[in-house]
């Protein structure tokens, strides 16, 4: 959690971060060329999937807390970038299925700062205080389809999709 954005009081953040294992043939891989492609990648996701969710639905107090959700993707290979698609149905799917902690929102009397916390620390006495909260915008985000384009000898285009049966 934290202090949402001055600018948007009323909404949540999301951070996506970007690493991949090496393998062997990373050797052969300049630094500086990985590093490049790592940050336009991470540029793309977050232009494609910055929306994601209504992030107004992340919101906790208005102008006091929000969730701040870090997304973590490792590719288990050396980037490249038609891994674009599998990395962002994979963050789909997280993003479908995720579920946030039931938070309560109080003044604390004595200093009076607005405090939050889950509902086991709030009622510690009280069994299954541990409610979830589904991401109801989640279900609505988009498919990435790649799309190319190849130009043939006689300057005619072709446009390629990469999409499934589900996308089509």
């Amino acid at each position: 959690m934290q202090k949402p954005l001055p600018s948007e009081p009323r909404h949540g953040q999301i951070k996506y971060h970007l690493e991949s294992s090496q393998t062997g043939s990373s050797v052969s891989t300049r630094d500086d060329h990985a590093e490049f492609l790592k940050k336009r990648m991470v540029s793309l996701i977050s232009s494609l999937y910055g929306n994601i969710i209504n992030k107004e639905e992340l919101m906790v107090s208005e102008g006091q807390f929000s969730w701040f959700l870090n997304v973590d993707i490792l590719v288990m290979e050396e980037l490249a970038l038609h891994q674009l698609d599998y990395i962002c149905l994979a963050i789909r799917a997280a993003f479908i299925n995720i579920q946030l902690p039931q938070v309560y929102v109080t003044t604390n009397e004595n200093t009076g700062k607005i405090e939050v916390g889950l509902a086991e620390e709030i009622y510690e006495d009280q069994e299954n205080t541990d409610s979830l909260k589904t991401i109801q915008s989640a279900k609505t985000s988009p498919y990435v389809i790649s799309i190319g384009f190849i130009r043939n000898q006689t300057g005619e285009d072709s446009i390629i999709m990469d999409s499934d049966d589900i996308e089509s």
